[in-house]
């Protein structure tokens, strides 16, 4: 089993949100599958993407959930 912790994507979606400006430079969806290919062969439980400061929040919210919930506020 693999947890993916994906940042901003390239999809309609992303580029359709007025918030897409502000986020790092989206991954695209083949980079962000091969990368998950890449971690399941390597036996992987987790693959975090994204910048260090996205990755540090999405840590945070799984190590505890409140202070993720601070962070996102």
């Amino acid at each position: 089993m693999l947890s993916v912790y994906a940042g901003p994507t390239d999809t309609p979606m992303l580029r359709r949100s007025p918030l897409a400006a502000t986020m790092s430079p989206a991954e695209s969806p083949h980079a962000l599958a091969a990368a998950a290919v890449q971690a399941l062969g390597e036996g992987r439980r987790a693959l975090w993407r994204g910048s260090r400061a996205r990755v540090a929040q999405l840590r945070a919210a799984r190590d505890d959930p409140r202070l993720g919930d601070a962070l996102r506020a």
